[in-house]
């Protein structure tokens, strides 16, 4: 309870001085500011941001598939659980542990494999309770779970954005040194209209598409083809619907679900870190 409040005056003052220092118009090339670099530090070799246009794809589920796929692959991993106000990692993973600190840096929760996780569910004392919270607030505190962590350079971060195109997104994207996204979507062709979105706004911002999911794809098998235009280099992947997935994910037993569902994403997301060494 301590460390839980130590963090919780953390966070505080952060934002005092988020607020108190709120002139920031957003572009770096007319800040007099004196900041040294317009994008935030490096850490992790290689970070990758999960989204999704709409909510009620299953993009948390995939987040934590994908961060245990590549476990299995010997990488060091972690988490950034950046839905604020509507997170649910620590439900996935069945691990609601502490949150270290370590001098005014926080240390992430390590699960008992190892996997580094960051969330708003393992600081608030009733993760039921809501998040009342400003876009800006909320914001700023999913750029503190970047710039007031320390990750230990995990191989690969991954972050689990929230969904549609809010502040959290935009600034997200703008500032922090991402290597790609992965797109998760829902089949039909509602859901194409805002994940159509999301690909397009990714493509205006230069991030690059490494994997595509169609989560929860009808029988008769996934209809991407038809209703996305994805470049041919990136890893597209068709999950059919399983119960038992969303089972096991309110169970926090995802460990427990077949290991090979992402393994052509995780094989590239790999490719690409051991690329980088």
């Amino acid at each position: 309870m301590e460390d839980k409040e130590k963090l919780q005056e953390q966070l505080n003052q952060e934002m005092a001085e988020v607020w108190e220092n709120s002139s920031c118009s957003g572009s770096c090339s007319t800040c007099s500011g004196g900041c040294s670099d317009e994008r935030a530090p490096r850490q992790a070799k290689r970070a990758y941001a999960v989204v999704s246009g709409k909510g009620g794809t299953g993009k948390s589920l995939i987040t934590v598939l994908l961060a245990l796929t590549l476990q299995r692959r010997g990488l060091t991993v972690g988490i950034l659980d950046a839905d604020v106000a509507g997170a649910t990692i620590p439900r996935l993973l069945g691990d609601r542990g502490q949150i270290g600190s370590e001098g005014e840096l926080m240390i992430p929760h390590s699960t008992a494999d190892g996997l580094r996780v960051i969330s708003m569910d393992l600081i608030a004392d009733n993760p039921a309770d809501p998040i009342i919270w400003s876009g800006a607030d909320t914001s700023n505190i999913a750029a503190l779970f970047w710039n007031g962590v320390d990750w230990g350079q995990p191989d690969c971060l991954l972050i689990d954005m929230p969904s549609g195109f809010g502040d959290i997104p935009i600034q997200l994207f703008t500032t922090l040194p991402l290597d790609g996204v992965i797109a998760v979507a829902a089949p039909g062709e509602t859901a194409a209209l805002s994940v159509g979105k999301m690909l397009s706004l990714c493509n205006m911002l230069l991030l690059p598409v490494v994997g595509f999911v169609e989560n929860m794809a009808f029988p008769s098998g996934g209809d991407a083809a038809e209703l996305y235009s994805l470049p041919e280099d990136i890893v597209k992947i068709t999950l059919p619907y399983d119960p038992s997935l969303s089972r096991l994910g309110d169970k926090g037993a995802l460990r427990e679900a077949p290991p090979d569902l992402l393994a052509p994403l995780a094989d590239r997301i790999a490719e690409e870190i051991r690329g980088a060494e």
